[in-house]
């Protein structure tokens, strides 16, 4: 288990006694995808996001690019109104699974 995955799981820990109903979306980096870290969202009912990082988690990359284009969701996003336009690409369910 990661040093994230660790502190992760603590801070969880406290915050599910804390607030125990409270409806939660964990927003993370790919520094936080670990089978640890999405057990505990998903034991505690909060949903999340984890940004994908290349080079991390190959089996959710694996996945993606397997996915025909028409079922990538795309979402642009223009900053201010400068010419600056970044675009997100995401797809729900996607199953991380441990490489060994």
């Amino acid at each position: 288990m990661t040093v994230k995955s660790k502190a992760f799981s603590r801070v969880a820990e406290k915050i599910k006694k804390q607030f125990p109903r409270l409806p939660i979306i964990i927003t993370a980096d790919g520094l936080y995808v670990s089978q640890k870290v999405i057990q505990t969202c998903t034991d505690n009912s909060w949903n999340y996001i984890i940004r994908y990082k290349k080079g991390s988690a190959s089996s959710i990359a694996k996945e993606y690019q397997s996915l025909p284009e028409k079922e990538k969701d795309r979402f642009r996003n223009r900053i201010s109104e400068s010419d600056y336009v970044s675009e997100y690409r995401c797809k729900s369910d996607i199953l991380y699974r441990k490489e060994d």
